[in-house]
């Protein structure tokens, strides 16, 4: 590619092009994980990977809703216009990166069940419940920034409910 136009460059690259950054920031990642040598862990060590190092992507979920009528014959009647339409994001907007938690398959069930219970949490819960992967004996699961800053000063606080207190179990001393 020295000393060729960026015309002739672009030609011999991937469509798209943004593969060529991933391509690049997993080398970056793997050359910056391996300069550790492996020695120094005494435990299996578990790093968070993006799935692309391109932001171009947008999270939605849409609920529809509708009525179809049925005409005097009984068949659907199509003619309708009662169609509503709402989408929401996945998530709050986020100005840092997410922290990576751990916790029993229990606790993770008891997000789960409280994803369901009313309240400001059951959003949050949702999301941290959702994103969960098992990982050994354990689930590891990915905690937006936003809701990691509400978790960890609510629990500064002292607040106790059932969602602070399995956080304050899940998260230990390092939570409070």
């Amino acid at each position: 590619m020295h000393g060729a136009t960026l015309r002739e460059i672009e030609k011999k690259l991937p469509d798209p092009h943004e593969e060529v950054v991933d391509i690049l920031g997993k080398i970056v990642f793997k050359v910056l994980i391996n300069q550790f040598p492996r020695e120094i862990f005494s435990e299996e060590v578990v790093f968070g990977n993006p799935s692309t190092y391109v932001h171009r992507t947008m999270t939605g979920v849409a609920h529809i809703q509708t009525v179809v009528p049925v005409d005097a014959d009984g068949e659907f009647d199509l003619s309708f216009s009662g169609t509503k339409i709402t989408m929401t994001t996945d998530g709050p907007p986020q100005s840092a990166r997410p922290a990576l938690i751990g916790m029993t398959i229990d606790q993770h069930n008891r997000i789960g069940g409280l994803s369901y219970e009313n309240g400001d949490h059951q959003e949050m819960c949702r999301r941290i419940y959702q994103r969960a992967k098992l990982h050994g004996e354990q689930m590891v699961t990915v905690v937006l920034s936003t809701d990691m800053v509400r978790i960890l000063d609510t629990l500064k606080r002292g607040d106790t409910g059932s969602w602070q207190n399995l956080f304050r179990d899940i998260l230990g001393d390092g939570g409070a």
